[in-house]
């Protein structure tokens, strides 16, 4: 009998916001929306990779997801921002 482990399935964000979205942005609250409904679904890890989005509104997004794994077993990453995730406290 083989004992495999199971797969990780993650959200990536597809990092394409632009430089300009503010957290009243759809495009700001669509990510938030993704992140709600793969928590509920029970998605192990989210990474946010939206390059483009000033620090300021990156760490929005990120305290935004943050409060919304909270009391979940969800992970969060942010890509290439180790000061961000650590700020937000990020996984």
């Amino acid at each position: 009998m083989l004992n495999l482990s199971k797969p990780i399935l993650y959200l990536i964000t597809p990092g394409a916001t632009p430089e300009t979205t503010t957290p009243a942005d759809k495009e700001f609250q669509e990510i938030l929306h993704q992140v709600s409904a793969v928590v509920a679904a029970g998605i192990q890890l989210i990474q946010l990779r939206e390059k483009n989005l000033t620090a300021r509104v990156l760490f929005e997004l990120t305290v935004r997801v943050m409060e919304i794994v909270r009391g979940t077993s969800t992970k969060v990453l942010v890509n290439d921002r180790a000061d961000i995730a650590a700020g937000a406290r990020a996984d």
